[in-house]
Formats: structure tokens, sequence, C-alpha cells
């Protein structure tokens, strides 16, 4: 269920767990997190395919996923749909 120690400063998004001195991002199978914004692999791989390189970081914008409720329990992509929950334990 945990991924490779989190690069960067602190985990601001609720991605990740402290495990003693070190810091775990967790794994999703439809979800990353890039450090700041967790992001739908299906549709930024879809962009990317489409997308004039000069115009692909403001077009990456549309994979960013959101929570779908306050209790950031479950992440959805505003674009596709899809929706993964996120599980901390």
């Amino acid at each position: 269920m945990f991924g490779v120690p989190a690069l960067g400063g602190p985990c601001s998004t609720g991605s990740c767990l402290k495990a003693g001195l070190q810091t775990y991002m967790i794994e999703l199978n439809d979800f990353y997190n890039d450090g700041s914004n967790w992001i739908c692999k299906r549709c930024e791989s879809e962009l990317a395919a489409d997308a004039d390189p000069d115009k692909y970081s403001t077009q990456t914008n549309a994979a960013h996923a959101k929570w779908m409720d306050n209790t950031r329990r479950v992440l959805i992509c505003p674009r596709c749909g899809i929706t993964e929950p996120v599980e901390k334990s």
C-alpha cells in the first residue's frame, strides 16, 4: 500500500504518512501525487498524447483530481469521473 519516500516539503494534501523519520506517499492505481496535487494517470496520458508540447503544462490542470468530499477519503477526476478510495492505514 505504501510507496517510496515522499520528496519535498510537508504533506499538505493528506496523501502521506510519517513512519519514524521518513514520510511515505500512498500509492494508488488511478492517481499519483506530484508533490502538491493528485493527478489522474489516464487523463494525463490522454492530454499528453493530444497536446501541443508548448501548451502541455496548461492542459495538465484538467487532469488534477479533487477530493470527493471533506473527509478526503475518495479522489475523483473531474475530467473523466473516475474515483478511487484513499486508505491511510
